[in-house]
């Protein structure tokens, strides 16, 4: 298939090199040699782009013919002619030399269309036109050819593949396959069909703004080809040759010339001298779409992301099919947090071009963040529906685009996720079946790329969801293996290993992770956590802070940090040392407010359930020292939350709580309820059977509370009454 696709690509190649011409000019005040490309349409005029002749000098037109013996060695050059005059000499007057126009005079420029980049070229000796075909039979996905010269002026060929639904009036969208090293000039080239007609002349490749997720890159979209309906009319409104110097100076040509200065300061991320040229170029041209699109461009790169979208705006409302900046406006709206926006945006580039892959895939990626929005603020069916709607577009953009390495990541992410939501709703099943497949997108991703670091360590966080601990240190040890800088792998690893008893081993991954970034928060988080394992609690403290200070939204740290903080204040209450233990245990409660005021909505009930216990405990110390005001204040403001963590999680933990700070409030009947079904959750609760055994003594329920009594002993001999 691919022999043939170059056998007929070479014999379109041959069958148009006669009639495409080589343009030639100089430009800037380096006077450096510009390439673009030409083609006859009629005997005596040739096509091109404005943009190929705007602010260029001494413009020839040149043949493949002449470019190949200008590239010839001199020896060869002379045997040719030497070989000529000898063949001239023997035959004499029966030879008949036709000599073929090597050089093009431009005698002027006879109609020009600003919209769409078309000029039209009067020469002064004659070619062969090329045939004009019909651009309205075309089919999406059919293959077109085209021909042109490179930056080097080697004439070469290109095979295309139409993407947009062809339309008489509209520009083609048209992905090429692109020679190795290409550096452009197919610009004003002719755009073939396999019958060697043209359907359509070059104009250039659009500038796609995209990111995968963590990398920003802009690449060569689709190149625009302009219609046969343009060009027919550019020969139909021929006239009189304008001398192509009176032509540079009319104020349209004048605005390719400052938007082509544009474009050459932004390749050099010059963004505010671009910026400065595309102004002029709007100044002198109002509805020039291109340079509106691309200022876009250089706003976005230096920062101006309201410009860019207001820029984005009037080149989508001059040229509404301009699938690319339909893309790149939401590339824009993506980065200023506007979701909904972007996925409009992707919406309707998929709408014109309903393969575009790399559309699917972005609009995935939007989808995405919704989910995650939505399980942050603990809307779990909202966030599945979004990952779901996220999966169902990458799987779309796999299918037109099966080698894209980002799209295997994102969808393989979301599946993650939604086995993590499953598990937590005890969907065991529906959750290995999401952790499965997500490694099967990981495992595609190593076989497209076995160097990729990150899917070895996302595949990594999968295996552990899946109880496959050994083989997530496996996957992390490929992962850092392949890039020794990833914290992120140290970190997963780090936490691998703490499951597997390795707490000395987590730490120094931990340890890693912090020298290459020190404001690594999660790598601070998980460092305080195998520290307090250890014992170390003051330790573990330190590293939540540093947590905190580099990011101080981050609830688990606070909850952490509490944590620690109530095992000093347990420590001091064991010792004796009541005033300092409920200073630990205040500083405790305090962070975790702090943490429920972060997020107002966790999904994890132990948050409430902490802050009620402790709220309870400080209420025993002021009752012992006297504070009885205190300590009722306390108790009434432990009970909401232990109401929340019911409401969250009716386990046997929450119940017991909400039981002993309901007997601390006097309501003794409601303690033993919540105490009865601390038990029924647990039977072994020693404790749970002791706390209702005294609510029922306060209620002067003698024997039955003499009955909890010696369960609880019996569960546990140290357990008093």
């Amino acid at each position: 298939m691919e022999a043939k696709k170059d056998e007929v690509l070479q014999q379109i190649g041959e069958n148009s090199k006669a009639a495409t011409l080589c343009l030639k000019g100089k430009y800037g005040a380096g006077q450096k040699w510009s390439i673009g490309s030409g083609f006859f349409v009629e005997q005596d005029k040739i096509v091109t782009n404005i943009h190929v002749l705007a602010g260029k000098t001494k413009v020839t037109a040149i043949t493949a013919k002449q470019l190949e013996t200008e590239k010839a060695p001199i020896y060869h050059r002379i045997a040719k002619v030497v070989r000529d005059t000898v063949l001239q000499l023997v035959q004499g007057n029966r030879l008949q030399v036709r000599e073929e126009t090597a050089v093009y005079t431009i005698e002027g420029v006879t109609a020009f269309d600003a919209e769409n980049d078309l000029a039209l070229l009067k020469v002064v000796k004659t070619g062969v036109p090329l045939p004009l075909g019909n651009s309205d039979v075309l089919q999406r996905g059919e293959k077109v050819y085209g021909v042109g010269y490179s930056g080097g002026s080697e004439y070469k060929g290109m095979v295309g593949t139409i993407l947009s639904a062809p339309n008489s009036d509209k520009p083609l969208k048209i992905t090429f396959e692109l020679p190795p090293n290409y550096s452009g000039g197919h610009s004003g080239g002719p755009v073939l069909n396999s019958k060697n007609e043209v359907i359509g002349v070059a104009v250039s490749g659009t500038v796609r703004v995209s990111s995968d997720g963590d990398e920003v890159t802009a690449t060569t979209d689709s190149s625009t080809v302009i219609p046969l309906t343009a060009l027919k009319a550019l020969l139909t409104n021929s006239g009189k040759a304008e001398p192509l110097v009176t032509w540079q100076k009319r104020p349209l040509i004048q605005a390719y010339v400052q938007e082509a200065q544009g474009d050459e300061q932004l390749a050099q991320e010059k963004p505010k001298a671009a910026i400065a040229h595309y102004d002029t170029a709007l100044t002198l041209n109002p509805n020039f779409a291109r340079a509106y699109f691309s200022r876009a461009l250089a706003k976005d790169l230096h920062g101006d992301s309201e410009g860019a979208i207001a820029d984005y705006d009037n080149a989508i409302r001059l040229n509404p099919e301009d699938t690319t900046a339909y893309n790149n406006r939401g590339h824009v709206k993506s980065e200023l947090g506007d979701s909904e926006g972007a996925i409009a945006d992707y919406d309707n580039a998929i709408r014109l071009n309903p393969e575009d892959a790399a559309a699917y895939n972005h609009r995935g990626i939007e989808k995405a963040k919704l989910g995650a929005s939505k399980a942050n603020q603990a809307e779990i069916t909202a966030a599945q529906q979004h990952y779901q709607d996220a999966i169902h577009d990458w799987t779309q953009a796999i299918k037109l685009d099966s080698e894209h390495v980002p799209t295997y990541n994102n969808r393989g992410r979301a599946k993650r996720h939604l086995g993590k939501f499953a598990a937590s709703q005890g969907h065991t099943t529906t959750a290995q079946q999401y952790y499965q497949a997500a490694i099967d997108d990981y495992t595609h991703v190593l076989e497209l790329n076995p160097e990729d670091a990150a899917a070895y360590n996302h595949r990594g966080i999968v295996k552990r969801h899946l109880g496959d601990t050994e083989g997530a240190v496996d996957d992390y040890n490929n992962a850092i293996r392949r890039n020794p800088e990833d914290t992120a792998a140290y970190n997963n690893r780090g936490i691998a290993k703490a499951h597997l008893g390795d707490t000395e081993g987590a730490i120094d991954d931990y340890d890693n992770a912090i020298r290459i970034n020190s404001e690594d928060a999660a790598a601070y988080n998980n460092r305080g956590i195998a520290k307090r394992h250890l014992g170390d609690t003051e330790g573990a403290i330190d590293d939540y802070n540093n947590a905190i200070r580099i990011n101080p939204g981050y609830t688990e740290a606070y909850n952490n940090r509490a944590v620690a903080k109530s095992d000093l204040g347990d420590s001091e209450a064991n010792q004796g040392h009541p005033t300092e233990a409920q200073q630990h245990y205040q500083a405790a409660i305090d962070d975790w407010t702090q943490s429920i005021e972060r997020n107002p909505n966790p999904e994890d009930a132990t948050i409430y359930n902490n802050r009620a216990w402790y709220n309870y405990l400080v209420g025993q110390l002021e009752a012992e020292q006297g504070h009885e005001a205190e300590a009722q204040r306390l108790y009434q403001a432990a009970l909401p939350d232990s109401d929340l963590a019911v409401r969250l999680s009716p386990s046997n933990a929450v119940y017991h709580t909400r039981g002993v700070v309901k007997a601390a409030l006097g309501d003794y009947d409601g303690a033993i309820d919540d105490l009865s079904d601390a038990i029924r959750l647990d039977p072994q609760d020693a404790i749970a059977y002791r706390d209702r055994g005294r609510a029922k003594e306060a209620l002067e329920q003698h024997e039955a509370a003499k009955s909890d009594f010696q369960k609880a002993k019996e569960l546990d001999t140290n357990v008093g009454k």
